[in-house]
């Protein structure tokens, strides 16, 4: 699948006091907006993977990435993407298509550069929206006497720095205990649902007139 950094646009809140009780899910809850072609991709997967009865967990977060990243994501990549966000028990109980398609949008960004290649590197479709970089911009200087949450703070900075260097976003390692295997929900087969290529029209900004970031409702 070709990673873009503009799939989505993470935003701050305009009281950036906000950011010292919010937890990196309430933040990826509030302010991921994925690009209406890549919420249409999110929605496919979740739909996928989401158990016939009671709500997508660790075990659905690990299978659906595995599937979109077509088994190149190692496990230990996936645990540091739930250690990023701090994903227990009570994130597992908010699950929702809306919270599933921040986590995997926010892991296209931290994954970037593991699968850019030359040819997509400086295509304009891939570069992050200008309002989001320029909303991260100096984010450092922007937090001065702002106590932000440490976890938070991390992915915040990571986004602005796009997860070049990994390992300092590391909180701890987590134990990945996926929840009880349950039966997902039967989609019937479509052409469009192999991920693991992506042509020009699954990128967001492909279709002239229509803005890359409309307004998801979570069903």
């Amino acid at each position: 699948m070709a990673l873009s950094l503009n799939s989505a646009r993470f935003g701050l809140p305009m009281n950036l006091f906000e950011l010292e009780t919010m937890t990196p899910i309430e933040y990826l809850e509030k302010f991921c907006f994925p690009s209406s072609i890549r919420a249409n991709v999110y929605k496919k997967l979740y739909s996928k993977h989401k158990p016939k009865e009671g709500i997508a967990g660790s075990r659905e977060i690990f299978n659906a990435l595995k599937d979109m990243y077509a088994d190149t994501l190692h496990e230990e990549e996936i645990r540091f993407l739930l250690g990023l966000i701090q994903f227990d028990a009570v994130s597992e109980s908010k699950m929702n298509l809306k919270l599933f398609s921040a986590i995997v949008a926010l892991s296209e960004r931290v994954f970037y550069h593991k699968f850019v290649t030359e040819e997509t590197r400086n295509l304009k479709e891939h570069q992050k929206d200008k309002v989001e970089s320029t909303d991260f911009e100096c984010l450092k200087w922007k937090f001065r006497g702002i106590r932000v949450n440490p976890s938070t703070e991390r992915i915040l900075l990571g986004l602005s720095e796009d997860f070049r260097n990994k390992s300092k976003y590391i909180i701890q390692p987590i134990s990945l205990r996926l929840s009880p295997m349950r039966n997902p929900t039967p989609v019937p087969p479509s052409s469009d649902e192999q991920m693991v290529t992506t042509s020009r029209e699954d990128l967001p900004g492909e279709h002239p007139g229509e803005h890359p970031y409309d307004a998801q409702q979570d069903t």
